[in-house]
């Protein structure tokens, strides 16, 4: 394997260069950066997904009488799906199109959201839920892959913090909108509803880019795994993930039962965050590749994360809503950090089999944080599974902090003098058979 020096970056961090056309890369002169259309169909799908998907835990309690185990359930099976479907949905983004996977994800998550507005018992709900999140996670994998494969990998930063602003600024408006809509139609409406702006993404998706389909030899894929760095960076987005099942199961239900808000002003509260996320992702994006040492950057995120978690459970809305905007910085720094690692660490050819690899992790950390804190949320109060899993990751930071090496490469790929992979390390390890 070959080192790629920081100092040999391109300029335009947008820019595909000739020798990033292998391994299911995009080819050579065929042009600019192509984000438009993959960020026009992130904004749509996460658009939709913020108007009912954080708001649903309120309707399974109120409207459905689900218990707190049971939407514990139902959140962690969202977040198995996503661990069972994450392996063989990589590869076939290796060895196919992302875009035929796009199309079936979205008409998946279309016909799941259908049910989840029709069905009523906890069976048949947990069913259509499953059928639902099964398509998300495969979009969103599958989009990813499309995005890894058609960019520069070299300035990954600033590429990442545009395509991810814009997917969280989205997020942000569906939010700011959700009270509205669900105060109007209701959430069987509001499910119809994103069911059919699912399926309208269905008319962007032949203006995406092709990709070169790549057959990887399974050995690359064990021996990418073995790079330094990869061990340390896989176990903190793990830890880091944890927060995220806390939230899946507590955070709706701590803004209408701790906060005493409404719909309305719940779209409002989270869309706030969202906003500052998209703003900080596009801050963080070129800082990632600029800066010498990530460190810094790596703990700020975690501790602005962490802290922020903690703080927002005071229940007080101005003050709360505040700290919970700074939590939005630190998740923006960690996750620019996350898809750049990812970039930096793996080949082109096998990157969409390693970030379902990553999400994977991640995922199981989820699914573990919904099982976990659910039923302590119900029992002991929403604002502890929040508070907890934010103690847990502004601890993160500490082994970022007292490691030896100024560049953390035994915690994080985010170092320049991380090996990265070249242009020509297919064919050093062993070949990838491609085709067309």
């Amino acid at each position: 394997m070959r080192r790629i020096p920081f100092e040999t970056m391109s300029e335009n961090p947008l820019t595909v260069s000739n020798s990033e056309s292998h391994s299911g890369g995009v080819a050579a002169g065929e042009g600019s950066n192509g984000l438009g259309w993959p960020a026009a169909l992130v904004s749509l799908v996460s658009g939709a997904s913020g108007m009912v998907n954080f708001f649903l835990p309120i309707y399974l309690k109120s409207a459905l009488g689900f218990t707190g185990a049971q939407i514990g359930w139902l959140c962690g099976v969202y977040s198995l799906t996503t661990v069972l479907a994450t392996v063989p949905i990589g590869l076939f983004n290796d060895r196919t199109s992302p875009r035929v996977i796009i199309a079936l994800s979205l008409a998946t998550a279309s016909a799941g959201g259908l049910a989840m507005a029709e069905v009523k018992g906890f069976v048949f709900f947990l069913i259509a839920y499953t059928l639902y999140g099964l398509g998300l996670a495969s979009f969103r994998l599958s989009l990813d892959a499309l995005v890894f494969k058609t960019g520069e990998t070299r300035r990954s930063g600033a590429r990442w913090g545009y395509f991810n602003g814009f997917r969280m600024g989205s997020l942000g408006i569906g939010t700011f909108c959700a009270g509205y809509v669900l105060s109007q139609l209701g959430f069987p409406g509001g499910l119809a509803l994103q069911a059919g702006i699912l399926l309208a993404g269905l008319l962007i998706i032949p203006r995406l880019r092709p990709v070169k389909a790549a057959i990887p030899i399974l050995r690359d894929y064990l021996s990418d795994l073995r790079q330094p760095g990869v061990a340390g960076f896989i176990t903190w987005l793990f830890l880091f993930s944890l927060h995220w099942g806390a939230e899946l199961t507590s955070y709706g239900l701590f803004l209408t039962q701790n906060l005493g808000l409404s719909l309305s002003a719940m779209g409002w509260y989270m869309g706030v965050e969202f906003v500052v996320l998209a703003a900080t992702c596009l801050w963080a994006g070129p800082r990632c590749d600029r800066a010498a040492d990530h460190r810094l950057l790596i703990v700020g995120g975690l501790l602005l994360s962490g802290t922020s978690q903690i703080l927002m459970c005071v229940p007080e809305v101005w003050f709360s809503l505040f700290w919970r905007s700074v939590h939005g910085i630190g998740d923006g720094v960690i996750l620019v950090v996350m898809y750049a690692g990812i970039a930096r660490l793996f080949d082109l050819g096998r990157i969409g089999g390693h970030n379902s690899g990553v999400n994977l992790v991640m995922m199981i950390g989820t699914f573990f944080g919904s099982l976990v804190f659910g039923p302590v949320g119900e029992k002991f109060g929403y604002q502890i599974p929040l508070a907890v899993t934010g103690a847990l990751v502004a601890l993160l930071a500490v082994p970022i902090l007292h490691s030896r090496n100024r560049r953390v490469s035994s915690v994080s790929p985010m170092s320049g003098s991380q090996p990265c992979l070249s242009p020509a390390a297919p064919n050093e390890r062993g070949p990838s058979i491609v085709v067309k």
